[in-house]
């Protein structure tokens, strides 16, 4: 017992001085980070309050985490791709009517939305912080003939999908990440 070792830990927290992470009674408020350091106890802390005080917020998602949690819409067929777009990124779902062919949205299958409400109501719930917008691509109308159909693309809020929506004759997702 004279010679018990001294364990080090070494925990690392992946926050520098200036990052935002989420504070406040239900981690939903902004807040910068000033100070980092050790209360008398050994916990860390952010600001002087406690680490655990605060959530981190995700700062984007990788193709590998996309296919992991939407593994079943690409099973069924679906093409889920990422893509940088502009100064953000964006994730399409949709459903070609050929493979290999160009991907124009008169090339799309429509989709039900209670045919990917299952999988996709997740995927949204568990990265609602780094999503910006939701656009969805309808097929408003078409003409006897087929030959013309016309495209309504609204754009939704994750609140607003989340909520119990029926959704018709989708041609395509897009999902906006901030």
């Amino acid at each position: 017992m004279k010679h018990i070792k001294r364990f080090s830990e070494d925990i690392k927290v992946p926050i520098e001085l200036g990052d935002t992470i989420l504070g406040g009674r239900f981690k939903n408020k902004k807040v910068v980070v000033k100070k980092i350091g050790k209360n008398k106890k050994g916990d860390i802390t952010v600001n002087d309050k406690p680490l655990l005080k605060y959530r981190i917020i995700k700062e984007s998602i990788s193709q590998e985490d996309i296919n992991n949690q939407l593994a079943y819409l690409i099973d069924d067929g679906f093409q889920v791709v990422k893509d940088n777009w502009s100064s953000s990124y964006k994730i399409e779902i949709f459903k070609q009517k050929e493979r290999g062919s160009n991907i124009a949205t008169n090339n799309m299958t429509e989709i039900k939305w209670s045919d990917i409400e299952s999988d996709l109501l997740p995927f949204i719930e568990l990265n609602r912080d780094i999503i910006k917008e939701i656009i969805l691509i309808f097929t408003t109308f078409s003409d006897s003939t087929y030959q013309t159909k016309q495209y309504d693309r609204k754009i939704f809020s994750v609140d607003e999908i989340l909520e119990d929506k029926d959704f018709d004759k989708i041609l395509r997702l897009t999902i906006l990440l901030k």
